[in-house]
């Protein structure tokens, strides 16, 4: 509590519950796994928390192997994607791979403009669960 506000809990489960002043003490999602790579080139990891590797299957086409096992694949997995540095210009969609895209252990991705696959200097994901 602060000043005679809740600010945190943790509730009987475990889970944890904070009001970072938006509405209440509500539970908190955070990204379980996250990684900035370069996706052109030699795909190489720049920063990650949960990532133990990305594989490279083709233009455009990765897959991110996770450090730690899901307990199902009932996630939320978002991103980016872009050429370059430049703002606007350069972005790409990111979207889920085509074959069997999130499993426990892995997620599929593909970075792509107008349906045309197409290697990304910047990529990031993140997976909320």
């Amino acid at each position: 509590s602060v000043n005679g506000s809740e600010r945190g809990q943790f509730d009987s489960s475990g889970n944890l519950k904070f009001n970072s002043g938006y509405c209440c003490v509500a539970t908190a999602y955070a990204a379980r796994a996250w990684v900035n790579f370069k996706g052109n080139d030699t795909v190489s990891i720049r920063t990650n928390r949960n990532i133990s590797s990305i594989t490279d299957n083709g233009t455009g086409d990765y897959t991110i192997n996770f450090s730690i096992t899901f307990p199902d694949a009932n996630y939320c997995l978002f991103g980016s994607a872009a050429l370059g540095q430049s703002q606007n210009s350069d972005a790409r969609t990111l979207s889920p791979g085509t074959n069997n895209p999130y499993t426990t252990t892995s997620a599929a991705v593909v970075s792509h403009y107008n349906g045309t696959k197409q290697d990304c200097e910047f990529i990031h994901v993140a997976v909320i669960r």
